[in-house]
């Protein structure tokens, strides 16, 4: 992206990012067996 001249991406992307690795973490700590977290971190 930086060398597409979208450096104004960067910072939505890496918060999305961000989100969607605490999703996954918290996922794997409070609820394994959930079904459709499972399904929405998949398709993220």
């Amino acid at each position: 992206m930086i060398y597409a001249n979208a450096r104004f991406l960067l910072g939505p992307v890496l918060a999305i990012s961000a989100a969607l690795i605490a999703l996954a973490v918290s996922r794997d700590i409070y609820c394994p067996d959930s079904v459709p977290l499972h399904f929405a971190l998949e398709l993220s």
